[in-house]
């Protein structure tokens, strides 16, 4: 939002108590300084849902949410950014600034009012005599007058230029309805409506906002579904369909089933599964992966029963699992689907199908043969190959030893595959003479509590901010996450959280940002609690190394070096004294 200026955002947010708006739309009680609520953001019995006026943030410390009054209206009302900006300057009697300039998908790009006006006319005209065919399909397959309203289900008519003529009536010309991707130009002059005797399905962001359409045929045109072309306002790649309306179950369950057909999507809405989202009508890609993970840490990916749908979980799954994300894969007979289900067995079968789904190893195992060493080689390194590109060292290492168990393969050697396919991710796992395997290099918990804490040091402000911005380097931050939080922080001279929030565009960020900032360490005693911290880090730090040189002294044992030998030994024993001299510390 480059075209309003950023003092004008920061009017608008200084002028709108947080406590006042939030209690505006949920409960909220006094607790010392602060106030509690329970979380809107997902189901909870008590309350963790913490409002700090001082700071003018929230934060949830069940479920992670947080942020500023801004990003609370944008993800409470689901308003986009402009729209919650627009809602607080009404309400604080802030005008806003005309804008102008600039380009891409701005809010007010006429595209969007293109869009808008076709789903008015879609809509209509599945409800008129034109749509009388299709509305009787989709009651067919079960679909309610209700889910088709909340979804905004509508009809394109047969012919060339029904489109074009309302547009016309409207004040959208051909050209405009063009950059839409609505209506395709003739070779020979004119333009005729891109979609036609289809039943059309809006894409609409989360503010509300249609951007494009999936189009289904009926009958045996092809192809069967026509999705509308790329556009500076549509991204096919980054797009969940269904994401507006599953956001809020997504969120308070932290999962998801990941769907691949727009019906399906329906279906599960109206049949009560409202964690529901499709690909919109492309492989997920790794933005749409990206989209899940900030809502759900388990994703049920329940594709089509049929050979297609097999291979198009399987690439799901695999993009899910780079992130991190826990995956589970729904099986279905060939031919059916998750809508065929709900509508011939209901509720209940689909219900048992997520229960009996398989984790991605054993899924994988499952539609592999294995009955040779030689197909169980090929399974092995197909699925360390997967394993390979995730990028949390604990996850990998749980997925290994899987991998491991379902094939009857030596660990070790699973491990010593995986470490030659990821040679510059840091330091490997690796198994030595005696076959024990080594621990994975991960950062200790107390750690990455240290880092928190010298960051939470910081966020808090004072003197002992000033103290620890002098004397720490954001060198001493091993956690990616933290150390770009730290390059933040250190960068500014004050912290104000809530304007930081607003400027930093990870959810993981902010979300650490946030939890640090609502529950800050004690003013007193800042001094000693770095001191403690930066010792806590350097410990962490000298373990691990000697863990590297007892490795490397298994290995020079082998290869009978004495020189290195008796060099790593000198290092240990430096080290090891320097451990007892921070623990005595």
């Amino acid at each position: 939002m480059g075209r309003i200026p950023d003092e004008v955002i920061e009017e608008i947010r200084s002028a709108n108590d947080i406590v006042d708006v939030i209690s505006e739309r949920i409960q909220v009680k006094k607790a010392g300084r602060n106030y509690r609520a329970l979380c809107p953001f997902h189901q909870e019995k008590s309350p963790s849902f913490n409002i700090n006026p001082e700071r003018q943030i929230y934060h949830c410390f069940g479920c992670g949410a947080g942020g500023n009054v801004i990003t609370f209206l944008m993800e409470h009302d689901k308003l986009s950014f402009l729209d919650a900006l627009r809602e607080l300057a009404d309400r604080a009697g802030i005008r806003l600034p005309e804008r102008s300039g600039g380009s891409g998908a701005a809010e007010d790009d006429p595209v969007f009012k293109a869009n808008r006006l076709a789903a008015r006319y879609f809509r209509r005209s599945l409800l008129s005599p034109p749509g009388k065919e299709a509305l009787a399909y989709l009651r067919g397959r079960g679909v309610t007058d209700e889910t088709l309203e909340s979804f905004g289900v509508g009809f394109a008519p047969p012919g060339w230029d029904g489109l074009i003529r309302e547009g016309a009536r409207e004040g959208a010309g051909e050209r405009l309805l063009e950059e839409a991707g609505l209506v395709v130009a003739r070779d020979s002059g004119g333009h005729y409506d891109r979609f036609r005797n289809r039943i059309m399905f809006p894409l609409v962001l989360s503010a509300g906002r249609v951007v494009g359409f999936g189009g289904r045929a009926m009958g045996d045109a092809e192809p069967k579904y026509l999705n509308s072309p790329e556009t500076r306002v549509y991204h096919k790649g980054r797009f969940l369909y269904g994401l507006r309306e599953a956001r809020r179950a997504m969120r308070g369950s932290r999962e998801a089933i990941l769907v691949e057909g727009y019906m399906d999507v329906l279906s599960l809405h109206q049949w009560g599964f409202q964690n529901a989202v499709a690909s919109s009508g492309t492989a997920l890609t790794p933005d749409q992966s990206k989209s899940l993970k900030r809502y759900a840490d388990k994703v049920f990916v329940a594709f089509d029963g049929d050979a297609a749908g097999i291979a198009a979980a399987t690439r799901a799954a695999e993009e899910l699992i780079r992130l991190g994300v826990k995956v589970r894969v729904v099986s279905f007979p060939e031919g059916e689907d998750p809508d065929s289900v709900l509508r011939e067995k209901g509720a209940g079968a689909l219900s048992e199908s997520l229960g009996t789904s398989l984790d991605f190893i054993d899924f994988l195992v499952s539609q592999t043969p294995t009955d040779t060493a030689e197909e169980r080689e090929a399974t092995a390194r197909r699925l360390v190959s997967v394993v390979a590109k995730v990028e949390d060292p604990i996850v990998a290492d749980l997925m290994l030893e899987k991998v491991a168990d379902a094939l009857s393969i030596r660990r070790a050697a699973i491990v010593r595959a995986h470490a030659a396919l990821t040679p510059g991710r840091g330091e490997r796992r690796a198994t030595g003479a005696s076959g024990r395997r080594d621990e994975a290099p991960v950062i200790e918990q107390a750690e990455l509590q240290a880092q928190k804490g010298l960051l939470a040091l910081v966020v808090a402000g004072g003197e002992t901010a000033r103290k620890v911005k002098e004397t720490v380097s954001t060198e001493i931050f091993s956690d990616p996450l933290a150390r770009s939080l730290a390059e933040r922080l250190w960068g500014s001279d004050d912290v104000d959280v809530a304007a930081m929030l607003s400027s930093i565009e990870t959810p993981e960020e902010a979300r650490l940002l946030s939890e640090l900032a609502a529950g800050p360490p004690d003013a007193q005693g800042g001094d000693r609690l770095k001191e403690d911290y930066v010792r806590t880090i350097e410990r962490s730090r000298v373990r691990s190394r000697i863990r590297e040189i007892d490795r490397a002294i298994e290995t020079a044992e082998m290869t009978r070096s004495d020189d290195e030998l008796l060099s790593l030994a000198e290092e240990r024993q430096q080290l090891a004294r320097r451990l007892r001299e921070l623990a005595d510390g």
